[in-house]
């Protein structure tokens, strides 16, 4: 490419509120002399380009059956938009094979050097972002990582160049940051948390209100969006409200806890982590099941709900599962879990944060759903539930920690975020993010001169 200026980038934008909250962003970019295309389903009010999906949505669209395995390791992705989870029926199979049809006319009409895409599984960050794949387009979701900074300091955006978290795809791409600045973090952020014993739920902690209510108001006002929009997830959050006070019975006291155990941290049940990087293990209950029928008998298994939704499993499931299965045990999900990792014989995970924590502080995991620890040696992943037993054995075996390999993941992964390892002080939060984009851009277009 010999002029800059002819550097596209596209940004998929999930309607006018969210575009405005980033309009200023995207006209500091343009200044970068960068041509600008927004990516919408309906119509945006824009002065960039817009690019609109439904003017090219027919009613009953072919089925989309030319989906690669190896870049569609779901395909049913619009399991995964929160509309969806809330049953909203227009969001459907059908509606995916329009977004599929449509992208595909627009990256093979189009030439696009990256694409920016948000965090969350609405259709309009999850099948641009894949199809690019398929066209060989470098694509982005934007995600916050702060928890990769020692005591959650700062800020921190990971560029996620693969919806299924893939640490090597288009990884030629990645910041190149000074390596002793990277292990100056990494050893920053495990003194934080196996020295200092930082709890990294704390930020996460603050967002339990929105999926167990904690207050008279909030109750009320999911019992009215029941009552007016018979909204799904309101009901949901009254029954964990409900659950929270319900299951304290069924928790056992950390002083009780006086055997061998695995302990398996759950995912929210609606979480993105289940429903569009792990679509065969999206329930709890079945994957504790599983899990529960694995192990062998000398060993028991701590389930611990996650602790921004306490009720999220029904007190009469729990008591179910109890007497079905006399080797398992749930325990307070306000209790931080470090001391449950540190003294348990292993993790078992679809894909969270506990994973991570976990191999910091020297446990071997294994992991059911995609996600960056793939590579990482002390991770097992079982390619199937038929052979499981033979995960758990491994785990529960004496082979050796590999620490190096946890230390090259986080290495990676720091080399895939803003801003540089080290860095915690925002001179301008306001600007974050238009600062981080910048940042992934010129090195993009250096790497093409």
């Amino acid at each position: 490419m010999n002029n800059m200026s002819d550097f596209h980038i596209s940004f998929t934008v999930l309607n006018q509120e969210y575009y405005d909250s980033i309009e200023k962003s995207l006209k500091a970019i343009q200044k970068e002399s960068c041509k600008i295309t927004i990516i919408s389903e309906k119509a945006i009010n824009t002065e960039f380009d817009n690019f609109v999906l439904n003017e090219f949505f027919i009613n009953y669209p072919d089925e989309v059956k030319d989906l690669n395995p190896k870049i569609w390791k779901n395909k049913k992705l619009f399991q995964a938009d929160p509309r969806y989870v809330n049953k909203d029926k227009k969001i459907n199979q059908a509606l995916q094979q329009n977004y599929i049809n449509a992208c595909r006319k627009y990256f093979s009409t189009n030439k696009v050097d990256v694409m920016f895409s948000g965090a969350a599984g609405y259709l309009i960050w999850t099948i641009p972002h894949t199809v690019a794949l398929e066209f060989g387009v470098l694509s982005y979701k934007l995600l916050q990582t702060e928890y990769l900074n020692p005591y959650l300091k700062g800020k921190r955006i990971w560029f996620s160049t693969n919806l299924f978290w893939d640490l090597k795809v288009n990884e030629s791409s990645n910041f190149n940051y000074d390596n002793q600045k990277i292990k100056e973090h990494i050893s920053d952020l495990k003194h934080s948390m196996l020295v200092d014993d930082f709890n990294w739920a704390k930020k996460a902690l603050e967002l339990r209100k929105n999926y167990s209510p904690n207050s008279i108001y909030l109750v009320i006002k999911r019992f009215l969006k029941i009552i007016f929009k018979n909204d799904y997830l309101s009901k949901f959050a009254i029954s964990s409200f409900v659950n929270t006070y319900l299951n304290l019975r069924h928790y056992i006291k950390n002083t009780e806890i006086d055997f061998n155990y695995i302990l398996y941290p759950l995912n929210q049940p609606n979480d993105e982590q289940l429903l569009v990087r792990a679509p065969n293990f999206q329930n709890n209950i079945t994957n504790i099941k599983m899990l529960a029928d694995c192990i062998p008998k000398n060993i028991k298994l701590i389930v611990k709900e996650h602790p921004v939704n306490p009720g999220m499993i029904k007190s009469k499931d729990i008591k179910l599962l109890k007497n079905t299965f006399s080797n398992l045990y749930f325990v307070d999900p306000n209790i931080p879990i470090r001391p449950l990792i540190k003294k348990s014989s292993g993790i078992f995970t679809i894909n969270s944060t506990s994973g991570i924590e976990a191999l910091i502080c020297g446990k071997k995991i294994i992991v059911m759903g995609n996600s960056y620890y793939k590579y990482n040696n002390m991770a097992i992943k079982p390619t199937s539930k038929e052979n499981l037993k033979q995960a758990i054995e491994e785990l529960l075996s004496d082979s050796k920690i590999d620490h190096n390999s946890t230390e090259e993941m986080l290495k990676t992964l720091i080399n895939q975020t803003y801003p540089e390892p080290c860095t915690y002080e925002i001179k301008n939060s306001e600007t974050f993010l238009e600062d981080a984009l910048i940042s992934k851009i010129n090195i993009l277009k250096n790497s093409k001169r």
